[in-house]
Parts: structure tokens; C-alpha cells; sequence
């Protein structure tokens, strides 16, 4: 893990090995869970890796509001 970022829907999760996450191996929501500080529930609908990028990206349930604080 490198770091995270959340815009809109999308919470972008960067880590520094290369080439160690296999995209097949990530069907539907991955096996992540999101939740938020305000209580409101969150789901993660699906997980996209870009290797080249060393990102994945989580699609959530709805958009994360610039005041909330998120675990993953």
C-alpha cells in the first residue's frame, strides 16, 4: 500500500510493487469493504487493477462526500 484517494464514486488505491496484483483474481467487489465516518453505508460494486499504474480502483456505491472520512 502507497496511498489512497476518493473522487466522486471512485476511491483509487496505489501501491509500489509492480506487477503483483492479478485483475482476474478480482471479480466483483474483490473482497474490499468500504465504510464511511458518517455511518452511511458504502459498497464497492467493482475493482479494476491497472498495473502499469500500480492502482486499483474501487467503484462505490455512491460518491464520498469532501467532509467524510473512509476505511477500506
Amino acid at each position: 500500500f502507497n496511498s489512497a484517494a476518493v473522487n466522486g464514486d471512485q476511491l483509487v488505491i496505489s501501491y509500489t510493487e509492480a506487477n503483483t496484483l492479478d485483475a482476474a483474481a478480482l471479480p466483483g467487489n474483490a473482497g474490499f469493504t468500504v465504510s464511511s465516518s458518517t455511518g452511511t453505508a458504502i459498497t464497492v460494486s467493482g475493482a479494476v487493477v491497472h498495473a502499469t499504474n500500480k492502482t486499483v480502483t474501487l467503484t462505490l456505491s455512491r460518491a464520498v462526500t469532501p467532509a467524510e472520512t473512509v476505511k477500506v
